[in-house]
């Protein structure tokens, strides 16, 4: 049997699930410019890539109950330890993110006398944005076709693996 016609099939799959991908990806980018019923968190989060990173993160460690210490958080996202500490700096007042002592969450006030790690996650307007954030991104993968695209790429791929064995 040829098998050539599955490559040509497939790269075209592949080529309309990344039109779909860079369609989205492109929407998340524009909306990074918009002021317009923004809070002072999203303003700030929009405002840099490495600030969406970190709220991202916040974000996932809240819903995995999971914290980061700063240390962690500047390898997972690997940005300088300094540009860390400056949203953090930023945050903390907004309350925009938790603090723990080791695993206990504490009030500001009490960084000071801890003696274990101090860590971090999202606070609830963080968590917020998050969500609002997955309800944005479920309408636009819609528009732009992408789950139905990733599904006939994904459906062609089991196909064709089941015949070319």
């Amino acid at each position: 049997m040829d098998y050539k016609g599955f490559d040509v099939t497939e790269k075209y799959l592949l080529d309309e699930y990344l039109l779909s991908l860079m369609d989205v990806y492109l929407s998340h980018f524009r909306r990074r410019s918009l002021v317009d019923n923004t809070s002072k968190l999203v303003l700030w989060v929009r405002s840099t890539i490495q600030r969406d990173a970190f709220a991202m993160l916040m974000i996932r460690g809240r819903i995995k109950d999971e914290v980061y210490s700063a240390s962690e958080i500047v390898e997972d996202i690997k940005i300088s330890r300094q540009a860390i500490y400056q949203m953090i700096k930023d945050c903390i007042p907004e309350g925009w993110i938790r603090i723990y002592c080791d695993d206990k969450e504490i009030d500001p006030a009490e960084v000071d006398a801890c003696k274990g790690v101090i860590k971090y996650c999202a606070g609830d307007e963080m968590l917020q944005l998050g969500r609002d954030f997955v309800k944005l991104h479920i309408i636009k993968t819609d528009e732009t076709f992408l789950n139905a695209k990733w599904d006939d790429l994904m459906a062609f791929q089991r196909v064709k693996n089941k015949l070319i064995v």
